[in-house]
């Protein structure tokens, strides 16, 4: 197959980054807690959250998802749909947190201050 990862032993690294990904997404939403929504826009009662996992990046579970896409196609042994699906996720969550840093900027004036000095995403 033109796409297959060989040796085997190869996919295997899909499942720590995979269960990576999944850690750093759960941590990203405890972190957020009450504050978590699937838009972009901040909840009308929101507070800015800048500890627990959001003091290492500020969208960590736009990165855990990066890496739990991609961790995903490379134990499925392909190495086109690894880097397709790996960069596609980044393109989008890369886009999606651009609209988010808006709103949060708009809504947060601490915000501004935050972005200097925590990095948008670890990837």
């Amino acid at each position: 197959m033109l796409n297959r990862v060989d040796p085997p032993w190869i996919r295997w690294i899909g499942a720590p980054l995979i269960a990576l990904g999944a850690l750093i997404v759960a941590w990203g939403a405890r972190s957020l807690g009450p504050n978590l929504t699937p838009g972009t826009e901040p909840l009308p009662n929101a507070t800015l959250v800048i500890n627990g996992a959001y003091a290492y990046a500020r969208h960590p579970i736009y990165a855990g998802a990066v890496l739990l896409l991609t961790g995903y196609t490379l134990a499925w042994s392909n190495w086109t749909l690894t880097l397709l699906a790996g960069f596609s996720a980044l393109q989008f969550f890369k886009a999606k947190a651009g609209r988010e840093e808006e709103w949060l900027e708009a809504r947060f004036p601490r915000y501004a201050a935050y972005r200097l000095h925590v990095r948008r995403m670890v990837l």
